[in-house]
């Protein structure tokens, strides 16, 4: 796998510690992304910057580490306890998760395919207590993703990021043509903890 992907073979040694308990993401403070995206974050994010995150995980260790400010959204109760665990153990006092459970209903008024019968509003639009342009990234990686992205991209600033996770699947395509208007890179490749090419885009928000 790692031949197929020749980039990965310079994170050769944390590609094969992922798949063990001390290389988890929560362990690692890593996030589950392509490399490729890995290092685009590693050199783009400071001190100064502010990021906005729809899922937490190691991606949330991963970004306090790097930028200013932190703030993350979460909707699995158990997980969300698990990483505000970690931050609150740690020296992050930048960052912030917030679970935002989805509430059962029969007529939800935003919907997860992986969750049906859930309403996924308050989560979606926990980013509105913002004010539009305030980030420098919104990360969407959690669920409702395109909801997220469409409510996120008025937070993202001029000249910032506004960044999909697993784009290649097909129900994020729509994606492509809603935000045609920006720049979009594609980061695609391996990542820690799975053994498949995945794909990370991100879109320039160059208003």
């Amino acid at each position: 796998m790692l031949l197929n992907d020749p980039y990965t073979m310079r994170h050769a040694l944390a590609w094969k510690k992922s798949f063990t308990r001390a290389g988890s993401p929560l362990a690692s403070r890593m996030p589950i992304i392509p490399y490729r995206a890995i290092d685009w974050f590693d050199n783009y994010l400071t001190n100064d910057m502010k990021l906005y995150e729809f899922g937490s995980g190691g991606s949330t260790l991963f970004f306090a580490d790097r930028a200013g400010e932190v703030a993350s959204a979460e909707h699995h109760t158990g997980w969300y306890g698990a990483v505000a665990e970690h931050l609150e153990n740690g020296e992050n006092k930048n960052a912030k998760v917030q679970l935002f459970a989805p509430i059962p209903s029969e007529n939800p008024r935003i919907t997860a395919k992986e969750s049906k019968g859930l309403d996924f509003y308050e989560y979606v639009h926990s980013i509105d207590k913002y004010p539009d342009k305030y980030f420098d990234v919104v990360f969407v990686d959690g669920r409702a993703r395109m909801d997220c992205l469409r409510i996120g991209l008025p937070k993202v600033k001029d000249n910032g990021y506004l960044i999909l996770d697993n784009s290649e699947r097909d129900r994020y395509q729509v994606a492509r043509e809603e935000f045609k208007q920006y720049p979009r890179v594609d980061w695609i490749g391996l990542g820690p903890g799975y053994t498949y090419k995945s794909q990370t885009s991100a879109w320039h928000i160059v208003r």
